[in-house]
């Protein structure tokens, strides 16, 4: 095997809430309060830079993005497998 490629937009990985969780860290660090997922997908498609700069003003963006970085860094080991990757990992096939 010459390589192993993984899918983390939720295919294999469940990420999304441990994503919202490490937004509002960096958004509640400098002032703006926390927000539901429904109200940060609301900002979704204009990248992380600009969904941290509406919230928090260009001035405190690019540590708050950082501050959310890190926290999902820190917490990447409480992410879980999607329900429907279990099976799959419970009884592997060879390749």
């Amino acid at each position: 095997m010459k390589s192993i490629v993984f899918d983390l937009d939720g295919t294999r990985v469940d990420a999304l809430a441990a994503t919202f969780e490490a937004f509002n860290h960096g958004f509640t660090l400098f002032g703006a309060p926390a927000l539901s997922p429904r109200e940060i997908m609301k900002y979704f498609g204009a990248g992380e830079g600009e969904i941290f700069a509406q919230i928090v003003g260009r001035g405190n963006a690019d540590q708050a993005y950082e501050a959310a970085r890190l926290s999902m860094d820190n917490n990447l080991h409480r992410v879980s497998l999607t329900d429907q990757n279990l099976p799959k990992i419970n009884s592997p096939r060879k390749a």
